[in-house]
């Protein structure tokens, strides 16, 4: 192997921009699956929303999500948004990201569909069982009603406790930025579609990334192979003429062919698929 590596030093700096690149190919060859799980999940399922919080409400649907809210969450909630000319409220830049505002959210939502289907259930005027179908007016109609029960502020505490899987509430939550979206008069359809196209386009590009990058790297790997292997044979060349007669003696033309011929080309076959793989 010493040896090997020594005739490798020539070509160090092509030797490492192929590893460079197979990390780069395995890298996305191992991203691909996750964008094609996002174009699934959030979307087709999740309409192409990112977003663990609204980015823009009304008053009324800020109003009804702060009354299935413990106190103190609906305080840090409400001090989030901004008021906008158009009377809707906008997130604030720095609260988008904040987790603590998403899991508020999430909790509140999981709360609230929960109440709201199933007294849409019990509704003859609201057949959906899935609240995604609902009207935004109708689904105002279903959370005042629910606005009403008295039991209400201890159940809002008791579920603020509970355990719950943050993937649980998230795609609840997803369901109702939809509807405050569309309460807005946005385009939920457009959004969706951008989405899609956006990470379908990232990968389009990354697939064309990684066929470069298997094209550049069989072209290195082979450039490394042939010249490692021409080197050598080279070397055993020169060796064999500085040979003495006693030395010819002891080693047949044959043997001195296979040398430099197959056994060369043994060694050329493991740089070539040790580069590769």
């Amino acid at each position: 192997m010493k040896i090997i590596f020594r005739y490798l030093k020539p070509y160090m700096l092509i030797v490492v921009l192929a590893l460079a690149l197979l990390w780069g190919q395995a890298f996305g060859e191992l991203t691909m699956p996750n964008l094609m799980s996002n174009i699934v999940t959030v979307g087709l399922q999740g309409g192409g929303l990112e977003e663990s919080i609204p980015k823009r409400l009304s008053a009324a649907g800020m109003q009804t999500l702060q009354a299935f809210m413990p106190p103190e969450h609906a305080a840090v909630f409400g001090a989030a948004y901004e008021a906008q000319p158009d009377g809707s409220l906008a997130v604030k830049t720095q609260a988008a990201a904040d987790s603590a505002l998403g899991e508020y959210y999430g909790r509140a939502a999981f709360f609230l569909m929960n109440k709201a289907t199933q007294a849409a259930k019990q509704m003859p005027q609201t057949q959906a069982a899935d609240l995604r179908e609902v009207e935004p007016a109708q689904f105002y109609a279903l959370t005042a009603l629910l606005r009403l029960d008295p039991k209400l502020p201890e159940e809002i505490k008791a579920a603020s406790g509970q355990e719950l899987d943050s993937m649980l509430y998230s795609q609840v939550g997803t369901a109702m930025i939809r509807l405050f979206y569309q309460e807005l008069g946005m385009d939920t359809g457009a959004i969706q579609r951008e989405y899609i196209f956006r990470e379908g386009a990232r990968m389009l590009l990354l697939a064309l990334g990684i066929g470069l990058a298997a094209v550049a790297v069989s072209l290195l790997s082979a450039r490394i192979s042939t010249g490692l292997a021409r080197d050598m044979r080279r070397s055993v060349f020169a060796r064999v003429q500085l040979f003495s007669k006693n030395e010819l003696d002891r080693f047949s033309t044959a043997s001195l062919i296979t040398r430099s011929t197959n056994d060369v080309q043994q060694v050329q076959m493991l740089v070539l698929m040790g580069i590769r793989m």
